[in-house]
């Protein structure tokens, strides 16, 4: 049996927080045009591969969808779950 072609396209990077730690996002996008692009923000002790099953609904629903992993979390820099003040977050978003 042939394996259905993929209606997505998935890609991992990194960017620079502003105090500069490495933080590692993903995109999931359909193969035609987006409708709109989601942003998931994933939770404490967490990271933004949690949330694939919810991309890849959301991708063939027509979306796009952009996630990261926080800092202190996942493929991301920072000690584990680790963080001085919430704001930090903020700011990284």
């Amino acid at each position: 049996m042939a394996k259905a072609k993929s209606q997505l396209k998935h890609e991992e990077s990194t960017f620079k927080t502003k105090d500069g730690l490495n933080l590692f996002q993903q995109c999931w996008q359909p193969i035609k045009q987006e409708k709109a692009v989601v942003t998931i923000i994933h939770g404490y002790a967490e990271h933004s591969g949690r949330y694939a099953h919810v991309a890849e609904y959301l991708v063939n629903h027509g979306y796009a969808v952009e996630t990261f992993d926080l800092r202190s979390h996942g493929k991301s820099d920072g000690k584990k779950t680790f963080i001085r003040s919430f704001d930090e977050f903020l700011s990284d978003m």
